[in-house]
């Protein structure tokens, strides 16, 4: 009787895996993002993007005031824009690595 590993395989296959919901939920709480961004010249709006990077994705906004947005001033009430697309989604990120995790070896 011989023995055969897959080990490596599989590992290639979880990293990609990871990889694809890593993408996907990236793609996700930026579309939420983009969605729940207030629209007055719109370049808010228009300037989320996501990246993913090992084993995280972060998703920014490169202007110079989204953090005035996100968290607010002394006269402005903070918006939460990105913090509610993760916060109120947790369970639509859990089910997109559910999902992509899952489709290993199937």
């Amino acid at each position: 009787m011989s023995f055969r590993s897959y080990r490596r395989e599989v590992s290639a296959e979880m990293t990609r895996a990871e990889q694809r919901a890593l993408e996907k939920i990236g793609l996700y709480v930026d579309g939420e993002a983009v969605s729940r961004s207030p629209v007055i010249s719109g370049r808010l709006k228009s300037s989320w993007e996501h990246e993913v990077q090992e084993k995280s994705v972060i998703v920014a906004n490169n202007t110079e005031y989204a953090a005035f947005v996100e968290f607010g001033t002394s006269r402005q009430r903070a918006q939460r824009i990105l913090t509610g697309s993760v916060e109120e989604n947790v369970d639509n990120i859990r089910s997109i690595t559910e999902r992509e995790l899952h489709r290993v070896g199937g």
